[in-house]
């Protein structure tokens, strides 16, 4: 460190050891736990004008385990699990501005990754609940409309589009398609509907959102059943 270095606390062959306090120029850097000269257990650590930025553990020098984080305005960002000073495991981020929780779910290295909650701020509705791959919207979730909290999507996801089997609706909530998708489009098998009836308007075979082969449906059969067969109807 730079300028004046003080440590209140007991030394070891040289270095800091136990619990102890760490001051550069007069200002709280850290206070908590230490093994061999490194941050070690539970520990406070400042910014350069004495504010709390982190509460929680630490291993080897690094954010490790349950902490807190906070901006320079002391607002909590985000409340959860660590691991190399990045946030991994589960955990909670919030929007300092609106102090709510805007995503409640897995991280892995900093990223949405696994299970979650994205939430908006503004409104407090859910906008999204399934997995995560790399901060995108990857394997199976629900999308939903903001403002009004309808449910506009549920099934697959690779890379923030839809993909995969899904069902698809408008802002009100009436069906729109259900069927295969592929980067964020219908592709493969799959039925449309008419929003304002309900009625079946096509059914097929989809490439890059277009009918490119009709088939029809046999009578009585619902369109479950008929999505699952992969022989075409003549």
């Amino acid at each position: 460190m730079d300028g004046n270095t003080i440590f209140e606390g007991d030394f070891v062959k040289g270095e800091y050891e136990g619990d102890g306090k760490l001051y550069e120029n007069g200002i709280p850097v850290y206070e908590g736990g230490f093994v061999d000269g490194e941050y070690e257990g539970k520990g406070k650590t400042y910014d350069e004008s004495g504010k709390l930025v982190y509460d929680g553990a630490f291993a080897e020098g690094k954010k490790e385990g349950i902490g807190k984080a906070y901006n320079d305005k002391g607002q909590l960002v985000y409340d959860g699990t660590f691991k190399a000073d990045q946030y991994d495991g589960t955990g909670k981020l919030y929007d300092v501005d609106k102090g709510v929780v805007i995503y409640d779910g897995s991280f892995v290295a900093g990223l949405y990754q696994g299970e979650g909650k994205l939430t908006d701020a503004e409104t407090g509705q859910l906008v999204y609940e399934g997995e995560f791959y790399q901060g995108n919207y990857s394997g199976t979730g629900k999308l939903y409309h903001i403002p009004n909290g309808i449910l506009i999507y549920d099934g697959g996801f690779l890379k923030g589009k839809y993909y995969g089997q899904g069902k698809l609706w408008d802002e009100n909530g009436n069906l729109l398609y259900k069927g295969s998708f592929l980067n964020g489009v219908y592709y493969g098998r799959g039925v449309r509907y008419a929003a304002s009836t309900g009625e079946v308007l096509e059914a097929g075979e989809f490439r890059n959102g277009v009918l490119t082969k009709a088939e029809r449906m046999i009578e009585m059969e619902d369109e479950e059943a008929y999505l699952s067969r992969q022989e075409s109807i003549p």
